[in-house]
Parts: structure tokens; C-alpha cells; sequence
């Protein structure tokens, strides 16, 4: 089946990723991005799920995900990105996304663990 990694930073919303290790799925957990980028290397994902996250603060990047997206182009070009969005944030991300093919999908929030699910199974089929 596949590989999944699931980068959660923040959360406050429910995900339970027993069914997707039930339907075969290999599925990695990660609250920070330094983690994820190093996993990204060894695991190569199919899809990476990770959260959204717009900040000024940066100085060269928009977003949490700039830097792993970058990695995703050059080590796991295969993998397929679902981002979690804020909706007030939507902006922010559509310019990031015009930037990297590899974001195939957002879900925006409020969310729930199905639509998460709905959206890696679009994906996969």
C-alpha cells in the first residue's frame, strides 16, 4: 500500500490514523517540521499530509511547509501534498501553491478526521 506522513504541528482537531494502518497503509506521526524533513529522506511519503502555516516573520519563506516542499522536489518527487488551511490564510496559500506543483489538495478548516481521509483516498485512486 502506501506510505503516508502526517505533519501535525498544531492540531485541535481529531485524526486517527488506526484505519489507515488497517487498510495497509504504512502511516509516520510528526509535530515539527525539522522531524519531517529529516524522515522525508528515508520514508519517501506518497502523500504528506501537513499543516499550513503562513508567518512574516520569515525572512527567506512564507510558510512552515516552504522548506519541505523544497525538499520534496528534489529528494521525493513523487509524493503527493495535502495542506491543512486555515481559511483566513487561503490567500497566503494559493501563492505558495501556485509555486509547487506537488500540492495536489487543500482542506480547509474547520475539518474532521474523515476529510482528511476522503481526500489521501481521492489521491490514491
Amino acid at each position: 500500500m502506501s506510505k503516508i506522513l502526517f505533519v501535525i504541528e498544531l492540531g485541535g482537531f481529531p485524526l486517527r490514523l488506526d484505519d489507515l494502518k488497517a487498510e495497509g497503509h504504512e502511516v509516520e506521526y510528526v509535530n515539527n517540521m525539522r522531524k519531517a524533513i529529516s524522515l522525508l529522506k528515508k520514508f519517501q511519503p506518497d502523500i504528506l499530509v501537513a499543516e499550513f502555516q503562513y508567518t512574516s516573520q520569515f525572512r527567506d519563506r512564507d510558510s512552515n511547509l516552504d522548506t519541505i516542499l523544497t525538499q520534496v522536489v528534489s529528494h521525493s518527487t513523487h509524493t503527493q501534498v495535502i495542506a491543512l488551511v486555515e481559511e483566513e490564510q487561503k490567500s497566503h496559500f494559493e501563492r505558495l501553491q501556485s509555486r509547487f506543483d506537488n500540492i495536489r489538495k487543500a482542506v480547509y478548516f474547520p475539518l474532521q478526521d474523515a476529510d482528511i481521509k476522503h481526500t489521501i483516498h481521492e489521491l490514491l485512486d
